[in-house]
C-alpha cells in the first residue's frame, strides 16, 4: 500500500530516494528506539524523507535533530515526554508536528497541533498520513 501512495503522488511530491538500507538498526542503535511502526520502517528503508509545498517528511537526520528539543514542544502541548514518548517524522509547516508513540507498539500517526493541545488528531497508519498529506499538497 504504501508503494501505491508514492506511485501515486510522485509526480507532485519530492521523494527523496537515498534510502537506508538498516532502517531499524538506526532507529535502535542511533535514536534508542525499539518500538517505531511498519510504514515508517518500510518508508525510510526506500525514502529518505519527503518535500511537499507545505509539509516535510523528515529525513533520519532531521528526525535526529527535531528529537534534541521536542521534549519542549511536547510539555507546551501539556504532555509528559517521560510518558508521551512522541517521535517527530513530518511538520505541519505552521509548529505543528506528525509523530508515532516510541512506547507502544501501535502503527497510528498522530498529529499534534501546537494551537489546539487538547485535539490530537490521528491516522491507522503511515499509508494513511502520507496519502492524507499529499492529497492536501496535491489541491494547492
Amino acid at each position: 500500500m504504501l508503494k501505491e501512495v508514492i506511485e501515486e503522488f510522485e509526480d507532485i511530491v519530492e521523494f527523496n530516494v537515498q534510502g537506508e538500507s538498516n532502517v531499524k538498526a538506526y532507529f535502535s542503535d542511533e535514536l534508542g528506539l525499539t518500538n517505531v511502526p511498519t510504514g515508517v520502517i518500510e518508508f525510510y528503508e526506500e525514502y529518505d524523507g519527503a518535500r511537499l509545498s507545505i509539509n516535510d517528511v523528515f529525513s533520519l537526520e532531521e528526525i535526529k535533530q527535531e528529537l534534541e528539543d521536542f521534549d519542549i514542544f511536547l510539555k507546551a502541548m501539556g504532555l509528559n515526554p517521560d510518558t508521551d514518548k512522541y517521535v517527530p517524522i513530518a511538520n505541519d509547516g505552521m509548529g505543528g508536528y506528525y509523530a508515532f508513540l516510541s512506547n507502544s507498539d501501535e502503527e497510528t500517526i498522530y498529529y499534534l497541533d501546537h494551537e489546539f493541545p487538547d485535539n490530537i488528531n490521528s491516522y491507522e497508519s503511515f499509508e494513511d498520513f502520507l496519502r492524507d498529506i499529499c492529497e492536501m499538497d496535491a489541491d494547492l
